[in-house]
């Protein structure tokens, strides 16, 4: 069963973090699976989400810069409150899920 993307406010598996989310309203082109922000930087398209491990607030910036739709991090890892204040700060979408990113891609429907 897929979920769409403005549906993961209503599935436990997921955490939205940022406040002020309108989902509804986001357009998303894709997915990128990455940790390694210079790829992440190199490979990642406007528009997709970003499903990492990684949580601090560098990501916040890498998302922001390449205007990314949302960053899920992924596995349940723990988001210091820091990367969140910088999320809302920058009005990137940041959303924690304790699935895999392996099972995320399998999940959301874009």
């Amino acid at each position: 069963m897929s979920v769409k993307f403005n549906e993961i406010l209503y599935d436990s598996r997921f955490r939205v973090l940022s406040k002020g989310v309108n989902l509804h309203s986001v357009t998303v082109s894709g997915l990128y699976v990455g940790d390694l922000l210079s790829f992440v930087i190199a490979k990642a398209k406007p528009g997709q989400i970003w499903l990492t491990i990684q949580a601090h607030p560098n990501v916040i910036a890498v998302a922001s810069l390449i205007n990314l739709s949302a960053v899920i991090v992924v596995d349940g890892v723990d988001i210091p409150q820091e990367t969140i204040d910088v999320a809302n700060e920058r009005g990137v979408i940041l959303i924690s899920s304790v699935l895999d990113a392996v099972d995320l891609v399998k999940l959301i429907e874009v």
